[in-house]
């Protein structure tokens, strides 16, 4: 039986990314994790916004996108893409003081916040062109045994990838944890155009077939000792997208 695993929450000024938000060598993806205090949500969203439109004013170089949870804990995230730890270091970046009071706003809504650092798994991936932004995206957390990460790792390498690749799914991102989480810990994240999508059989399953992709499942479940699976939804008017076209 798998534990359901308790994602703490959230992060402040996210300096963050977005789940897209990449260039191919920015491998490194930094979420900070929010939780909302219930009275201060809508003013929440609307300093996020604020912080949008002061980057945009200062020309900031760096894209970020949050997303909120629409199962599991109630949520909203802010993702950054980095290409080392020091490109991480904003002290070398002066924020505005516009930038510096929405952000000021944001931490006032906010009850928790938690934050970790991936590392993607570039050959394991398919990151779509930077126009393209899911609506959703599915989010599947993977605990693995101590002693099955590497098995694990290869499965998602060799076997699972490239069947994503062949099948042309649009966003498919598999990564590590390398700070702020349990460090044996995996994710994969599937962009979804619309929740109609979730009706439909999954991407993977699809593309492999309901028997091929059944002995998968049945090889990966005795690697993990938990797993969790959550839904989050875009929120295109808080987004920072300056290299979009």
């Amino acid at each position: 039986m798998f534990t359901r695993m308790k994602w703490m929450l959230m992060a402040a000024t996210l300096l963050l990314s977005t789940v897209p938000g990449w260039s191919q060598d920015a491998n490194l993806r930094r979420l900070v994790r929010f939780q909302i205090k219930p009275d201060m949500i809508a003013e929440f969203l609307a300093a996020v916004e604020a912080d949008a439109k002061a980057l945009k004013k200062m020309n900031h170089p760096r894209r970020q996108t949050w997303w909120q949870s629409t199962t599991g804990p109630s949520e909203v995230i802010l993702v950054r893409y980095y290409k080392s730890f020091a490109d991480m270091d904003e002290s070398a970046t002066t924020l505005s003081g516009e930038v510096v009071a929405a952000r000021s706003r944001i931490m006032k809504c906010i009850s928790s916040q938690e934050t970790v650092v991936d590392e993607l798994i570039s050959e394991a991936s398919v990151r779509p062109d930077m126009n393209y932004m899911p609506k959703y995206v599915r989010i599947l957390r993977s605990t693995v045994k101590p002693d099955k990460m590497a098995e694990y790792e290869a499965i998602v390498k060799t076997e699972v990838a490239p069947v994503l690749k062949k099948a042309q799914v649009k966003l498919y991102m598999a990564s590590r944890v390398r700070y702020g989480q349990t460090m044996n810990q995996f994710a994969t994240v599937t962009g979804m155009d619309s929740m109609a999508a979730f009706d439909e059989t999954l991407p993977l399953e699809k593309a492999m077939g309901k028997a091929a992709y059944d002995k998968l499942v049945a090889r990966i479940y005795p690697l993990l000792t938990g797993a969790e699976t959550t839904i989050y939804r875009s929120l295109p008017a808080q987004n920072y997208l300056p290299e979009a076209k």
